[in-house]
């Protein structure tokens, strides 16, 4: 019988996104184990989580973000408190997954003697307002526990508050046991996930593509994530080009291609890349210290020095050597043992008790 509530929130869910997939993870892994309540901004995920969609009226990353958080904490901490309460005695944990709610909420979650567990699931990186890293202290001191996906993000939030209760606990993917080499296709595929904006870096994954066309080196691309504008439409027209959008079966879209360019200039541990990587698709990263934590340059895959010149040179060499290919991509999947569900789901299941 299951008697112990947890209640899951956080706005900031985006298709394809890392806490879209940790929320469904979660749900999957533990919905027999315990009462798991889920409220999120997405309705598309509210229906697929049996959950509830929440207006969220305060954005805490926003212009003049802690003028907006003194003026209108209390109501907004009024109406949330009426709704915990509403969920009964059984409510033993709440899991907030962004930090608008996290900063928010945590105050009356601990007044009525909740556990409250955070996760932080990118760089966090406050900025110069002064204001928002003294609530961000404040507000840190009351979390029972702060799960961080990477050692760096655990380095960041410790610089803000060195005494927070941190845990490092990497996003899991499902992993197979059995590691066997890839067959690239030909022409090679290259692949890219995410949204097609600056946040993930698409004008550089562009720019590499276009240099690789111009050493008359023959590759298709395939593109799953969503489209904010025009800008990339001709790119996108070119018959080499496949536009898949929006996909539900990702895995699919993995298996499919060859290597994944992830060109972002921030992230926390993506479970694009892991997926991909238990494919043995071959990860080609920006040379941040998220990412660091999971590519070894020449081993797991090839990490970018963000010099176009440069970069397309170690891109021509790699697809002109066939064996190194098979190497990168025997190692990425073998490095995905370190990342599996099995892992991520024992971890959580410690802290959840």
């Amino acid at each position: 019988m299951k008697t112990k509530k947890i209640l899951e929130i956080s706005h900031s869910v985006a298709q394809m996104g890392g806490i879209e997939k940790q929320l469904n993870q979660i749900k999957n892994i533990f919905k027999r184990q315990y009462d798991l309540v889920f409220w999120v901004g997405n309705k598309h995920l509210a229906d697929r989580l049996s959950g509830e969609t929440i207006d969220w009226k305060l954005n805490i990353n926003g212009g003049w973000a802690f003028l907006h958080y003194l003026l209108f904490q209390k109501r907004e901490q009024k109406y949330f408190a009426k709704r915990i309460e509403q969920l009964g005695d059984n409510l033993k944990t709440v899991h907030i997954h962004s930090l608008t709610e996290q900063l928010l909420l945590t105050p009356i979650i601990k007044k009525i003697g909740v556990k409250v567990v955070w996760t932080i699931h990118g760089e966090l990186i406050l900025g110069k307002n002064i204001w928002l890293k003294k609530i961000f202290v404040k507000i840190a001191r009351q979390a029972d526990q702060i799960i961080c996906v990477t050692q760096n993000t655990q380095e960041q939030v410790k610089k803000y508050y060195s005494e927070a209760n941190t845990v490092v606990i990497y996003n899991g993917v499902e992993v197979s046991k059995r590691i066997s080499e890839k067959k690239f296709n030909s022409p090679l595929t290259v692949g890219f996930v995410g949204r097609l904006g600056t946040e993930k870096n698409f004008s550089y994954f562009v720019q590499l593509v276009n240099g690789l066309w111009s050493k008359n080196i023959e590759i298709k691309i395939q593109i799953a994530g969503n489209k904010i504008d025009n800008r990339y439409d001709r790119f996108l027209n070119n018959r080499q080009v496949k536009f898949c959008g929006y996909l539900e079966d990702i895995d699919q879209f993995y298996r499919q291609i060859d290597w994944l360019i992830f060109p972002s200039p921030s992230e926390g541990c993506p479970y694009a890349l892991l997926e991909a990587m238990t494919s043995g698709v071959i990860p080609i990263v920006s040379p941040i210290k998220p990412l660091l934590e999971i590519i070894q340059d020449n081993y797991t895959g090839i990490v970018l020095s963000m010099v176009l010149k440069n970069d397309i040179i170690k891109l021509v060499e790699l697809i002109k050597n066939q064996p190194k290919m098979l190497r990168f991509s025997v190692n990425a999947k073998k490095t995905t043992a370190n990342y599996s569900s099995v892992i991520f789901s024992q971890n959580l299941a410690k802290i959840y008790g």
